[in-house]
């Protein structure tokens, strides 16, 4: 069971339509448009952090908001278009990156800074292959079931990490490296799981057969 589906997930989701979608709805605002604001919210996740990171604690739940309330109005209101599953699966990715760049400022001032940032990359490419993955999966017919590292789990697993590095005082460090290696290890393992596990299913499925090419026409 993934998280949007958890009893947890049901109850946001159930405040969202409750609060936030008649909101949306009085101001005319489309799915696409929410999608375009939690972009430009995500694009000032990295200098919010850059002042403290409950700032950047705050603009990742704004733009995480927008996510999820973007496809909430693309159900409800009948709006949901192929373009707008691409646009908002793409600015996803941007947002992704732009969540661990401000994460990666807070360490501007470690004394370990190189090796902070090798391991960000490492964590930004496993965080990438995930969504990959599932993508090529979903494309070659498959199906991807939610997965430990999902991204609503990521989001989650963001925030928190955010709250305690702003509540930390002395241990700030800690919680930073720490959190740090538990995000890449569980994006790692996550990623492991859909390509070996999930990925080798493909084998069963039946295989997709091309039409037959058609010979041009002779002048």
């Amino acid at each position: 069971m993934g998280l949007r589906t958890s009893r947890l997930g049901r109850g946001y989701y159930r405040t969202l339509a409750a609060c936030v979608l008649p909101l949306a709805r009085g101001l005319g605002l489309g799915p696409n448009g929410i999608t375009v604001a939690g972009l430009a919210v995500a694009c000032l996740v990295p200098p919010a952090f850059a002042l403290h990171p409950l700032w950047g604690l705050a603009a990742m739940a704004l733009s995480g908001l927008a996510d999820s309330l973007d496809g909430l109005v693309s159900r409800e209101m009948g709006l949901s278009t192929r373009f707008g599953a691409l646009l908002d699966s793409s600015t996803d990715r941007v947002a992704d990156v732009f969540y661990l760049v401000g994460f990666w400022l807070l360490f501007r001032d470690d004394p370990h800074f190189v090796p902070a940032t090798a391991l960000f990359f490492a964590a930004m490419t496993a965080t990438l292959l995930i969504s990959y993955i599932k993508a090529r999966i979903e494309g070659l017919g498959g199906s991807c079931p939610s997965a430990l590292m999902s991204r609503e789990a990521r989001t989650v697993y963001l925030l928190v990490w955010a709250l305690a590095a702003g509540l930390a005082q002395e241990g700030r460090s800690a919680v930073l490296w720490g959190g740090l290696w538990l995000y890449l290890v569980l994006c790692l393992l996550t990623a492991g799981h859909r390509l070996l596990r999930v990925g080798r299913s493909l084998d069963n499925l039946a295989p997709v057969r091309k039409p037959p090419s058609r010979k041009p026409d002779s002048a």
